[in-house]
């Protein structure tokens, strides 16, 4: 396999042709306007192609050409999140992925047909402010869920290049960012957007107001496709999407190791469960995996068995970060109960030690 470090080349472009029509990033990253890579069989005669982008890890072409499966085995992460085009590679995986705990689950894909909301700023709430994601947002470290938006501005190749080629919009509430839609990738006249709001704030109609305004920033700056992508289990989302004026266009597959769910309620009690004893059973190999598996029994009520899953991230050789424990949404059942409080004091102690040592 051979990776693009120039401007790519006609024939490649055709090789991704039926993942552009739906993966915005894709195309992103082929243009030059977006952090990635893209690694062909042959630039010329490409038959086999692997793009790696901020949304996800796409392989298409020719399933027959086994030559490149090692090569791919060597390229493809074990944590990555694989979308495959035709899906006939799924036959073939075990010899491309390193990741035999990974499952196949649905998402969907949006695309804007005609803007519903409108007038976003006379629908705000008393107290809340909608604004720009711009240089004067960005000053102000000191915000709330900062994190939320420094994450997807770190997707771009720097705070700058999303100043001069991104946009979004948050809504802010007492030194809070509550809800906020960024743009994920820009090509030509395609953009994808993302969307997040605060679990204290949800069904207050802030996600449709903010995801709006960005939308009606993309059509003022030219943009005639707009895509969303989400979960099939992620109700939520659906709902955003459908009434800002999104409409479905494709259902596909995505091959993962992380559990396919956003919200507590997009997946069942015995789900949760079932996905948690999965990942007990992958954590015997990769220690890692129990994290998932203290999330997946949380979502489920199972708090004991998420608290032992927790403990066992305390032995020093997890190399793991004290963040993804803090901050992760699986969690948040957890939140106050002193066990988990003194797991989290154990793997700060934890960190404190290895970065001393």
């Amino acid at each position: 396999m051979e990776k693009l470090i120039s401007k790519t080349p006609t024939p490649v472009w055709h090789l991704f042709n039926s993942l552009l029509q739906t993966h915005f990033s894709v195309g992103a990253v082929l243009a030059g306007t977006a952090r990635g890579e893209v690694w062909v069989d042959d630039l010329y005669d490409p038959q086999v192609g692997y793009a790696i982008t901020t949304e996800g890890y796409y392989l298409t072409g020719n399933i027959s050409k086994v030559g490149v499966y090692p090569s791919l085995k060597e390229l493809i992460p074990h944590s990555a999140y694989l979308v495959l085009d035709p899906i006939g590679w799924e036959s073939v995986l075990s010899q491309v992925w390193d990741n035999p705990f990974a499952r196949k689950h649905l998402r969907k894909n949006y695309q804007l047909e005609t803007l519903k909301v409108t007038d976003c700023l006379n629908r705000v709430p008393n107290n809340f402010q909608l604004g720009p994601i711009d240089r004067n947002l960005l000053a102000k470290t000191d915000l709330q869920n900062f994190h939320e938006i420094s994450h997807r501005i770190n997707e771009w190749e720097s705070a700058e290049d999303f100043l001069q080629r991104g946009f979004g919009h948050c809504i802010l509430h007492e030194r809070a960012i509550v809800s906020r839609c960024i743009v994920d990738c820009v090509e030509a006249d395609r953009c994808e957007i993302g969307v997040g709001t605060d679990i204290r704030y949800r069904l207050r109609g802030l996600a449709s107001l903010v995801v709006a305004a960005t939308v009606a920033e993309a059509l003022r700056r030219g943009f005639r496709h707009i895509g969303w992508h989400c979960l099939a289990s992620n109700k939520g989302s659906i709902a955003v999407a459908e009434k800002v004026g999104f409409t479905e266009r494709k259902q596909y597959v995505a091959y993962s190791g992380e559990l396919p769910s956003e919200n507590a309620g997009d997946l069942s009690t015995e789900e949760y469960s079932e996905w948690a004893r999965h990942y007990e059973h992958a954590s015997e190999y990769r220690l890692g995996y129990a994290l998932l598996a203290a999330g997946a029994w949380a979502l489920s009520g199972d708090t004991e068995r998420a608290l032992k899953n927790l403990e066992r991230l305390t032995d020093i050789s997890w190399d793991g970060k004290v963040e993804w424990v803090e901050h992760n949404w699986m969690l948040s059942s957890l939140h106050g109960i002193l066990p988990y409080e003194l797991i989290l004091s154990r793997l700060r102690e934890n960190k404190h030690m290895n970065t001393t040592v």
